[in-house]
């Protein structure tokens, strides 16, 4: 399948080497690129394309800062890679879910590993702190730690917070659990659980299971689940 990639970079050498070294690594057939040279051309593409792969995102765009369509584009579907030389930076975005952070300059072998972990769909091991969501039209920056459980709900998911309300998140379910691993764990093949938010492991007849949090309420596990929660209840001090 060919890679569809956006190259966000007011530098035309820059977006020239990123486009030669994907092209390289990815083959001539394996990728297609779109380039992006400011903020205002990247917002019009993604407003009139559909959604890229992935989104190759410098943060010094002729002046503006690219954290402002960085924290726009964190809601969508599509993966991020930052590439840029604000290295002290990278916390910053790893806080709110971008796939990788390529420190300028850029080797081939660094830019290989990036796409490595976006065939595989796994961060480095970096907190993520917040997640962004659309809500009536305006971006909303949700805490990881207002969020009690996340729900699948089709190519959606679902943030139940706690205090109630709920949020539409565009990310899939898969996509929010290996960006949120190992905080929250599938406790059934449509459920994510905070587990610090975890009182007990319930037995019911019937070999049911249920998990009581905080606050009283019961979350359904699946039998497939089982096993590995009670080794992470276990590892965390819980027992059933």
């Amino acid at each position: 399948m060919t890679l569809q990639v956006l190259i966000v970079e007011d530098e035309a050498m820059v977006a020239r080497r990123l486009r030669r070294l994907l092209v390289d690594i990815l083959g001539a057939d394996g990728v297609e690129i779109a380039h992006a040279p400011d903020l205002s051309t990247a917002r019009r593409t993604l407003a009139s394309a559909p959604d890229p792969d992935v989104l190759f995102l410098d943060l010094n765009l002729n002046g503006r800062d690219g954290f402002d369509l960085l924290s726009e584009a964190v809601s969508e579907r599509f993966e991020i890679v930052v590439v840029s030389a604000h290295a002290e930076r990278a916390i910053e975005a790893f806080e709110v879910g971008v796939l990788d952070f390529i420190a300028k300059p850029f080797s081939r072998d660094r830019l290989a590993l990036a796409l490595e972990r976006l065939e595989r769909r796994s961060a480095p091991e970096r907190a993520v702190l917040r997640l962004a969501v659309r809500r009536h039209g305006r971006l909303q920056l949700v805490s990881v730690d207002e969020i009690v459980q996340i729900r699948g709900a089709d190519d959606y998911a679902e943030l139940c917070l706690a205090d109630g309300s709920t949020l539409l998140h565009a990310k899939t379910l898969d996509a929010l659990e290996r960006l949120l691993k190992p905080r929250f764990h599938r406790v059934h093949r449509s459920t994510l659980v905070d587990l610090s938010r975890v009182e007990a492991l319930l037995s019911e007849p019937g070999s049911r299971y249920f998990l009581r949090l905080e606050g009283g309420e019961r979350i359904r596990v699946g039998r497939s689940k089982l096993p590995e929660l009670r080794e992470r209840l276990a590892r965390g001090g819980l027992s059933s």
